[in-house]
């Protein structure tokens, strides 16, 4: 699907979602309030990441009502696209309104919004999410015990190559920063997205896995592919066990036919 065709789909998917589900007030819980980027904030942000391929999985950390995820999923050819977001309210619209669009079937495969708070997940080794190649991430309303605990579990995942952020971790970073996060990722470019929360463009943070990082990355995918072989190696020695098993008792049955005919005729 081209980008201004996914745009127009996904603005027409979001289109009936109230603001007042979005906004909930900026002095009760303002960390729970919702910013979306928009369509075309959508289609930067892709750009920005690069080619994502079959392999890639997409991780929206605050998903709100998971138009990014959607966008990525339609748009791209990722694997999977799941958003993670705390707010049921907002996760209960964003999947009633994926579910009644016309793409319902295809999200249905390759788009999962899940109503969770990433505090209490450990993203780094639970499955789908320590799966993420990719992350998207619109921290700036998260609060500071939440980033830091997000900040240590994006630095331990081994699959994760690139990451973009709302914040930027460590504006005063220099060479040989004790900080863990910047041993882990380093900076690649700044820019700026199209955003639903002010008329001004919102600065992003490109970041991308340090090469210690990706050599572990590359060890990680060599051992799947070697564990795919050999489970695939696996399944074709059951199945020839299986046959030869199934020959034997036919053989074996055809002696006892034989020994029976032979023990007739003796008698």
């Amino acid at each position: 699907m081209s980008p201004s065709r996914c745009e127009q789909t996904v603005a027409t998917i979001f289109a009936d979602v109230p603001r007042e589900v979005v906004i909930q007030g900026t002095n009760k819980n303002p960390h729970r309030n919702a910013g979306e980027l928009m369509p075309c904030g959508i289609s930067s942000l892709i750009r920005e990441l690069g080619e994502l391929g079959n392999s890639d999985i997409f991780l929206d950390i605050g998903a709100g009502v998971g138009n990014v995820v959607v966008q990525v999923a339609l748009g791209t050819s990722v694997n999977k696209a799941i958003g993670i977001e705390v707010r049921r309210d907002l996760y209960e619209v964003g999947v009633a309104m994926m579910s009644k669009s016309t793409s319902s079937r295809r999200l249905y495969k390759r788009a999962q919004l899940i109503c969770k708070d990433a505090v209490d997940l450990r993203i780094a080794s639970t499955p789908p999410y320590a799966d993420a190649s990719v992350v998207y991430w619109n921290n700036l309303l998260f609060e500071p015990q939440v980033i830091e605990h997000l900040k240590d579990e994006l630095a331990s995942m081994f699959l994760l190559r690139k990451l973009v952020s709302t914040l930027n971790f460590c504006p005063r970073h220099r060479d040989g920063c004790p900080n863990t996060f910047c041993r882990a990722f380093k900076l690649v470019k700044a820019f700026d997205l199209p955003c639903s929360w002010k008329a001004d463009l919102q600065h992003a943070y490109g970041t991308s896995a340090r090469e210690h990082l990706q050599s572990q990355q590359a060890a990680i995918q060599r051992h799947s592919v070697y564990r795919w072989q050999v489970n695939s190696l696996s399944r074709d020695a059951i199945t020839l066990l299986r046959g030869m098993h199934a020959t034997l008792a036919q053989t074996r049955a055809l002696l006892v036919a034989v020994q029976g005919h032979f023990r007739r005729f003796l008698e």
